[in-house]
């Protein structure tokens, strides 16, 4: 071998000597190091360690006790309201302080020293027995006092409901309002669990402190209440009188729905029934004085008189309101105790009997036209039995039949008539044969009727061909003669 390759053996051995000389001399370092670091621990905390919460990183059993101390003793406790009102709860308004159970250097023992290198990456959480003591008293007294609390900031929180009747857009679901009513059994727990964790913050919106609405706005129950009402509404109940229309539909109907607190629909019996006495007061017409033409050419007023259009009022309630349970569209003939002939000022039409008590002498029209007149002998006027003017419908008519009734001085009476077509109670048209063909002129005044029309017996039967039930029989008196 030649010296220059001896020579570059020796140097290569030389510098590998070295190397290994470095390396083992920066093991032995770093094992010193690793094994102070440890030692360092003996007496110290792992950084990323927290107890109860609080950063006690590299800190000793002392320094974290006093840490903890102090947290406690300077601690405050933030309260943020719905209505984002803050207030604050300190250490010093309840007296808190704290007392540990358990020394931290037996925490502190605990540490495995040598893996202090691994607990360097991550959280290292201790639970200490350290017991927290405020005063409850005073606790009390700073709740009581939290501004939040006034009772007239307080508002009750109010459920999802029904709106009531627009004109413009008619019901809809009004939302529920979640108030700040705040539960205070449930606002001191959750002050007590704070301050027992030491948290700095508590956010009552994000707790179960505030009472709650029952019904929100996406109840099925509303929904159901809602298409009850819609199904009402779209109720229309066309009437006609003569010329004249009248229609009840969802602007009548909508003031008078109502919704219970247990969400029923309810129908204002009071606000239907003013449709139904305006359809009453408008166009019943029983009770009322009437102008009318007399065969004579005049024009009179005949006053009294039930005939004329008379509205059954509580059942035309019971059906409005039926209909509109039912949401009907439809046209409603009213529900009447008595008719009239037509609708209108005129509603005694072209058919009727014309009684003229002063004459003594009767008309019968139909159909506009004059078909029948006759002589009469009316109720004794010098017995108290004068015939009742006015203008009455026929209310049936009968044949071969008995009146019967009592006589002014106590005896009864018993005629029979072939022929009775009673028009006001009692009082009515019939044949009088008794009469032997005598009528008219002034029989009535002292040999007249308990009140009855007394008629010749063909002209009664003539009578009861031509007019039916509810035509109209129109009573007045004038000395006028035909």
């Amino acid at each position: 071998m030649e010296k220059k390759d001896l020579k570059a053996n020796y140097t290569n051995n030389k510098l590998k000597k070295i190397i290994m000389g470095c390396i083992g001399l920066l093991a032995l370092i770093l094992v010193v190091a690793y094994v102070g670091i440890a030692q360092y621990y003996k007496k110290h905390f792992f950084a990323n360690t927290y107890i109860n919460g609080m950063d006690c990183s590299n800190l000793t059993a002392s320094e974290a006790k006093e840490l903890i101390t102090t947290n406690v003793n300077t601690y405050v406790l933030g309260i943020t309201a719905r209505d984002g009102s803050k207030e604050k709860i300190g250490a010093k308004d309840i007296d808190l302080t704290c007392t540990f159970e358990r020394e931290l250097t037996d925490v502190l023992a605990e540490q495995s020293v040598y893996t202090w290198l691994v607990n360097a990456f991550k959280e290292n959480k201790v639970d200490h027995p350290y017991q927290l003591h405020y005063d409850e008293k005073k606790l009390d007294a700073r709740i009581k006092n939290l501004g939040f609390l006034d009772k007239e900031k307080q508002i009750e929180p109010s459920n999802a409901t029904i709106s009531k009747y627009s004109e413009e857009t008619g019901f809809t679901i009004v939302k529920e309002d979640q108030g700040n009513k705040i539960i205070k059994k449930k606002l001191k727990k959750a002050i007590v669990d704070a301050v027992n964790s030491l948290e700095s913050n508590l956010v009552l919106e994000k707790t179960d402190c505030y009472k709650t609405p029952t019904v929100y706005s996406d109840d099925p129950i509303l929904k159901k209440t809602l298409d009850t009402i819609g199904k009402y509404m779209q109720t229309k109940l066309t009437y006609r009188f003569g010329d004249k229309t009248e229609v009840f539909d969802g602007s009548k109907i909508g003031p008078a729905i109502k919704v219970d607190d247990e969400y029923n629909v309810i129908i204002d019996n009071a606000v239907v029934k003013e449709f139904v006495d305006y359809i009453g007061k408008t166009y019943n017409t029983i009770f009322t004085n009437r102008k009318f033409k007399t065969s004579y050419g005049t024009e009179i007023v005949v006053e009294g008189g039930d005939y004329g259009w008379w509205l059954n009022r509580n059942e035309e309630l019971k059906q409005v309101i039926e209909c509109i349970k039912n949401g009907e569209q439809k046209e409603k003939e009213p529900v009447y105790y008595q008719k009239a002939v037509q609708y209108g000022e005129d509603d005694l039409g072209n058919t009727y009997v014309e009684i003229n008590l002063g004459a003594q002498h009767l008309f019968v029209y139909k159909d506009g036209k004059r078909v029948l007149e006759s002589d009469f002998v009316s109720g004794n006027v010098s017995k108290g039995y004068a015939t009742p003017t006015g203008v009455y419908p026929i209310q049936y008519k009968e044949t071969d039949t008995y009146l019967k009734g009592q006589n002014g001085d106590g005896t009864s009476y018993r005629s029979h008539v072939d022929y009775w077509m009673p028009f006001n109670g009692g009082i009515g048209m019939h044949d009088a044969t008794w009469r032997k063909g005598v009528f008219g002129g002034t029989i009535y005044k002292n040999n007249g009727s308990h009140g009855c029309i007394n008629l010749p017996p063909e002209k009664a039967k003539a009578i009861f061909g031509i007019i039916s039930k509810g035509t109209p029989v129109i009573v007045y008196d004038t000395s006028k003669k035909k």
